[in-house]
């Protein structure tokens, strides 16, 4: 909430956009999941394509600042070019009522942050399989011309087969 009111950005939850059982174009909104600098990211199922799918909804009291629109389209950008098993897949990006929407890849698990708070350290082994993919996928979007600007663990996922996947690329740089 200070980082927020530092920066100029409302206080009010983005939360209140969608609720479960809103639709949005083809997609049915399940849940909220996650809720950031740059907007609400919602559990939602795609109801043509029948798939689970991550919405990041950047709502249009954030659309109206030309910074936060500058950083949700390099994030769209950024990881429409990536095409990684460790970088969260990027299928489309929508101009809505609601606000810019990123429909992305879903990932059931939890971040890294989360992991090590709930479990403590991790194994050496478990540590060194994590920081060799968060490497590989960092590896391809470095040999893309993209360097990813704000990696810290709430922005590596893992799924429950402990793969890894890289998100929120809205600060990254070409």
């Amino acid at each position: 909430e200070r980082l927020r009111e530092r920066r100029g950005e409302s206080a009010a939850p983005a939360a209140s956009v969608l609720g479960p059982g809103s639709q949005l174009g083809n997609y049915l909104i399940l849940k909220q999941i996650g809720e950031g600098g740059m907007g609400v990211v919602y559990k939602a199922q795609d109801t043509v394509l029948d798939r689970t799918v991550a919405l990041k909804i950047l709502p249009p009291h954030l659309a109206a600042n030309d910074d936060f629109m500058h950083r949700f389209r390099t994030e769209a950008y950024a990881q429409a070019r990536l095409q990684h098993p460790n970088i969260v897949t990027l299928y489309s990006m929508l101009e809505v009522p609601a606000g810019f929407v990123l429909v992305m890849e879903h990932v059931e698990g939890r971040n890294l942050h989360d992991v090590v708070k709930a479990r403590g350290s991790l194994s050496i082994e478990v540590a060194a399989d994590v920081m060799r993919q968060i490497a590989d996928g960092l590896g391809h979007a470095h040999r893309s011309g993209l360097v990813h600007g704000g990696l810290r663990p709430s922005n590596v996922l893992l799924d429950s087969q402990g793969t890894v996947k890289i998100i929120d690329l809205g600060v990254s740089k070409f």
